[in-house]
Parts: structure tokens; C-alpha cells; sequence
């Protein structure tokens, strides 16, 4: 009977013993998981500004497209305006050349 006591005894105590190691590890497993929940979410955070960053270099890019256009049409828009000018111009010098052959011709 003593030593069925002492067994039950040592039995109790190691059954103590795994409850505590088992409370433990289960604070152990909150404090990782806690841990993990905060590196999910600073992974999701720096995810999102590499998406923010990815969609900002794709507006600059954008910008950057739109701007060459409008310099191509500003320039394309320059020479056609040079073009007019320089065909206005021609056209009067013609003019003015025929109408100096007329007035030697009056005045001959």
C-alpha cells in the first residue's frame, strides 16, 4: 500500500509537472503567435507601399508619356506654324516680285 501511495504521489506530481510545462509552451505559443500576427502585418503594410510604389512609378510613367506628346505636338505645331509662315511668306514674295515686273513693265 506504501508504495501504491507513493506511486499515485509521483504520478500526481508528474502530471503537475506536464500541466505547467503544457501552460508553458501555450504561453510560448501565444507570445509566437502574436509575434507572427505583427510580422503578417508589417509584411501586409510594406506589400501594400510596394504596390503603392509600383502604381506611383506607373502614373510617373504615364505623366512622363503624356508629357513627351505634348511636347511632340508642341514642336509638331511649332514647325507647322513655321511651315504657314514660311509659305506666307514665299506667296508674298511672289506678289510682290509680279507686281514689281507689272509696274516695270507700266513704267517701262
Amino acid at each position: 500500500e506504501g508504495q501504491l501511495s507513493g506511486a499515485q504521489q509521483r504520478c500526481g506530481e508528474l502530471e503537475r509537472s506536464l500541466q505547467a510545462q503544457e501552460a508553458a509552451w501555450q504561453e510560448k505559443a501565444r507570445g509566437l503567435s502574436e509575434k507572427l500576427q505583427t510580422a503578417q502585418k508589417q509584411a501586409n503594410g510594406l506589400k501594400q507601399e510596394a504596390e503603392a510604389s509600383k502604381e506611383a512609378e506607373r502614373v510617373a510613367k504615364q505623366a512622363m508619356a503624356v508629357a513627351r506628346q505634348e511636347a511632340e505636338a508642341m514642336r509638331w505645331s511649332k514647325e507647322e506654324r513655321e511651315r504657314e509662315h514660311t509659305r506666307k511668306t514665299t506667296l508674298l514674295e511672289e506678289e510682290v516680285a509680279a507686281a514689281q515686273v507689272r509696274i516695270k513693265h507700266l513704267t517701262g
